[in-house]
């Protein structure tokens, strides 16, 4: 299970104080210059990198046909590409 997150000032983490209530969790205190760091990036930034990097690498990519493909979808779900073919 992943870790859930909670960052801001002490303010806006005692908002969270009824479902925080008996859990054990870990507070890290953030210098001046990651305070400031984390101010100025979007919480959308990382996603949007990755999906810029993702749009780059499709890029050099070839398309390739989706002729056939429900036929090969077909066969897929009839155990076909298994050699489990049913009749």
């Amino acid at each position: 299970m992943q870790p859930s997150v909670l960052e801001g000032t002490w303010e806006e983490i005692m908002l969270h104080a009824q479902e925080l209530a008996g859990k054990r969790i870990r507070l890290i205190l953030l210098s001046e210059e990651e305070h400031n760091q984390t101010d100025s990036v979007s919480p959308n930034t990382p996603l949007l990198k990755a999906l810029d990097e993702i749009a780059q690498r499709q890029q050099t990519r070839r398309e390739t046909s989706t002729e056939g493909s429900q036929e090969i979808l077909r066969q897929a779900r009839e155990g076909g590409l298994y050699g489990n073919e049913s009749g």
